[in-house]
């Protein structure tokens, strides 16, 4: 499991190979799992909400016992910043006796109008959620929480960011599409690669928020918790 020397684990509750791109940057190691949860939204559950309760909810699906149990809320991938890396997929048993264990779960939603937008999946329903957000404003909430074993504190943070289309032609949709392949993203576009294209605008307060994981809302949540205890300060980005 990647871990600091002191024994602290960071771990990240996400497959995204798009997340995981963006904490390498803060340098830290960190191992990542699948949490498997339901992330259907509630009836007339607002956008802000759905990604509140669901990060939170991924990072609440790591629960290691004393050393005896294998994790079964997902499977644990080992994570170097290496770009050359191999990942290796493995269960494994925890111990949080004498290790403290920090997961970052994370959700973003997005919203045009009253239109809930998730990841298309198919070629069709991103040339629909485009056409939609053509000449059109649509919000994002890229939500995080932070869950820290050694006192079972959970800390949470919310990105909103407004991303403001062109009017986009049916041909320049299927183009971007065929280029970026967002299949996996939601709203259809992937704003770090082609995808900026789209935009005439993006407006927030934290600009790496609309890949799907906002950093310095990271950074901030690993500060305060490294402030608040001292066995986690080796997760603190600029150190304390």
């Amino acid at each position: 499991m990647a871990h600091t020397d002191s024994g602290v684990h960071l771990v990240l509750a996400s497959q995204s190979q798009y997340k995981q791109k963006q904490l390498h940057t803060l340098g830290l190691p960190f191992s990542t799992f699948n949490p498997n949860i339901d992330e259907s939204a509630k009836p007339a559950e607002h956008a802000k909400a759905l990604a509140q309760r669901l990060a939170t909810q991924k990072a609440q699906a790591w629960q290691p016992s004393c050393g005896v149990e294998e994790v079964t809320a997902g499977i644990l991938l080992e994570t170097k910043p290496e770009a050359t890396q191999k990942t290796t997929t493995k269960t494994y048993q925890a111990n949080n006796k004498h290790s403290a264990y920090a997961i970052i779960g994370s959700d973003q939603t997005a919203l045009c109008g009253t239109t809930l937008l998730g990841k298309p999946h198919t070629t069709q329903n991103a040339i629909k959620q485009l056409e939609l957000c053509s000449s059109n404003t649509v919000t994002f909430y890229s939500a995080i929480a932070l869950l820290e074993t050694h006192t079972n504190t959970l800390q949470e943070y919310v990105a909103t960011t407004q991303v403001t289309f062109k009017t986009l032609s049916r041909a320049q949709i299927e183009h971007y599409i065929e280029r970026d392949q967002p299949l996996d993203c939601a709203g259809s576009f992937k704003s770090e690669g082609l995808g900026i294209a789209l935009f005439t605008a993006i407006k927030s307060d934290d600009p790496t928020a609309l890949v799907g994981l906002p950093l310095i809302g990271v950074c901030n949540l690993l500060h305060n918790l490294a402030s608040k205890h001292t066995v986690y300060q080796p997760l603190a980005p600029l150190g304390i």
